[in-house]
């Protein structure tokens, strides 16, 4: 499905299906660390990290492309208020989740 939508030229698309498996994963490291059914290595921790803080600069940049209501998006903050604790880090997070309520503030106040 995806790269069908990439072939039909549907870029925003293409980029919002491929974002789902990354959401859901960051959503799901919270799951397997707070119901202890991982531990995962210090290096995989760093590694989680990394990947959580690429997403969130990810996000930000592209912040106006986010549906604060698709359940993909908020499992992808979500996980990333759980795997971010850098004091920057977690800024960030609150700097993401306020633009997204603020969209979805307007979103409801439109219809």
């Amino acid at each position: 499905m995806t790269l069908q939508k990439l072939d039909s030229g549907d870029v925003a698309q293409t980029r919002s299906m491929g974002n789902i498996p990354v959401f859901l994963s960051l959503d799901s490291m919270r799951d397997y660390r707070t119901k202890g059914w991982a531990s995962p290595t210090l290096e995989q921790i760093q590694e989680w990290k990394t990947v959580a803080s690429e997403t969130l600069d990810y996000m930000l940049r592209r912040k106006d492309e986010w549906d604060p209501r698709l359940i993909s998006t908020r499992n992808g903050v979500r996980g990333l208020r759980t795997i971010l604790s850098e004091t920057e880090d977690v800024r960030r997070v609150s700097e993401l989740t306020n633009y997204l309520a603020s969209v979805e503030q307007k979103m409801r106040t439109s219809h």
